[in-house]
């Protein structure tokens, strides 16, 4: 099968006229290409999402593509295209995304792999993770929530339902109509488990994991009734005593949910099943404040993430939000200190401006951050408002090297190192 190899943001065939051999060789890949009428629906979904944009120019051979800020692999009949991190190495974005989602992941060897390339790595080490998960949580214990169920019983247990009563005595039924709580293990908290173990069936390419995964099946499936999960159940869930210990594997099943939300469509026993992608602008701006919450803002500041806050009224009584990624407050979380937005992508663009411009205007401040990836030839920059007071500051941050300080064992010499390294970008 062809692999076509992406950076984010990059553009096959490039548009500048000079390319080395390395490009010219991905461009050789691409003149026999060829969209089939079951790869329609994928392309269509991809664009849709913002993740790839493929198309095709009528007078010259093969596709053209254009990736975003995503990262992952999309899967065709007759070739896959890989988008891999542009600002970092693939086993560093493991650690990052370890570190931001706090996941616990296994991070093996690529020698204990049965990958077909780097291109799988990051969501067969994500997949390895939550099946052990999975296998120690059947082994500490299922959790059990009672249901309702109603039920024709030949005696009376919970309660009677009077109405539903006298049309079973009306048809000489010699049963009784009950409403009663069972304690079982078909909740939520396991749908969702269930869920993702039949998703993960579908991506792994690893055999054994494959045995795995479809032995756990068979344990939830007895148990637990097959559930189409989306994001917004993870919000129905409220840990407590019972439920804590399903907390960090919910947390994978999120990024799983989130990360093939690809549509099926193909059939399910094919290898072309679902896509799987990381959106690496929600990675980096969690990245950005989970760093500067941890490390950095002292006591006296209380750092908040995606704020909503009401900003425009339209004329029919509507109300638009706007959602600053990172806002800094003081103690007592009633004055904005600082205002950060992260940004990822190798420089400012002019709509960004505006949008931090209107942060800053909106909520009564002079000045808001900018917040980028390093990437080889950083422009740190002031732009300061000619008829305003108003400025903007653009700041770069080091995905790498912060994340060999993150993982650091000293833990005061970490620390202090962070500090620093932060205190580079904003002076409080």
């Amino acid at each position: 099968m062809t692999i076509i190899e992406l950076k984010e943001y990059e553009k096959l065939p490039p548009s500048e006229s000079n390319i080395s051999q390395e490009t010219a060789a991905k461009l050789k890949k691409l003149e026999n290409l060829i969209l089939t009428e079951q790869d329609q629906k994928l392309k269509q979904e991809l664009q849709e999402k913002k993740i790839l944009s493929i198309t095709s120019e009528p007078l010259q051979k093969g596709l053209r593509f254009s990736a975003q800020s995503h990262i992952g692999v999309a899967q065709f009949t007759n070739f896959a295209v890989t988008i891999s991190p542009k600002f970092s190495n693939v086993e560093k974005l493991v650690e990052l995304i370890d570190y931001v989602y706090d996941l616990d992941l296994e991070i093996f060897p690529e020698s204990e792999t049965e990958f077909e390339g780097e291109k799988d790595r990051l969501s067969e080490i994500i997949i390895s993770t939550f099946v052990k998960k999975c296998q120690k949580l059947l082994r500490q214990g299922m959790v059990k929530s009672y249901n309702m169920h109603e039920d024709n019983l030949p005696y009376i247990r919970g309660k009677l339902l009077i109405r539903q009563q006298i049309l079973n005595d009306a048809h000489k039924v010699l049963q009784f109509v009950c409403e009663h709580d069972e304690l079982e293990y078909d909740n939520l908290e396991n749908q969702i488990l269930l869920y993702c173990l039949k998703r993960c069936y579908y991506i792994t390419k690893n055999n054994e994991r494959k045995k795995d995964i479809r032995r756990l099946i068979q344990n939830f499936a007895d148990l637990v009734k097959y559930k189409e999960i989306t994001l917004n159940d993870f919000k129905k869930i409220n840990y407590n005593q019972m439920n804590f210990h399903y907390r960090k594997v919910h947390e994978l099943c999120k990024l799983i949910v989130n990360s093939i939300r690809i549509t099926d469509f193909y059939e399910q026993k094919t290898r072309f099943v679902n896509s799987f992608f990381v959106d690496m602008n929600i990675v980096f701006q969690k990245f950005v404040y989970k760093i500067f919450h941890q490390y950095y803002f002292p006591i006296s500041f209380a750092i908040r993430e995606q704020q909503h806050y009401k900003s425009w009224r339209t004329g029919d009584g509507n109300i638009i939000e706007s959602i600053p990624d990172i806002l800094v407050y003081d103690k007592k979380k009633q004055d904005i200190e600082i205002i950060i937005d992260t940004k990822y992508k190798d420089r400012i663009l002019e709509n960004d401006l505006y949008q931090i411009e209107h942060y800053v205007r909106d909520l009564g401040k002079e000045e808001g951050y900018a917040i980028l990836p390093e990437s080889p030839d950083p422009h740190t920059d002031e732009y300061q408002s000619i008829k305003q007071k108003l400025a903007i500051h653009i700041r770069f941050i080091n995905i790498d090297k912060m994340l060999e300080l993150i993982f650091l064992k000293d833990q005061i010499d970490k620390k202090k190192r962070i500090q620093d390294e932060l205190s580079k970008l904003i002076s409080i």
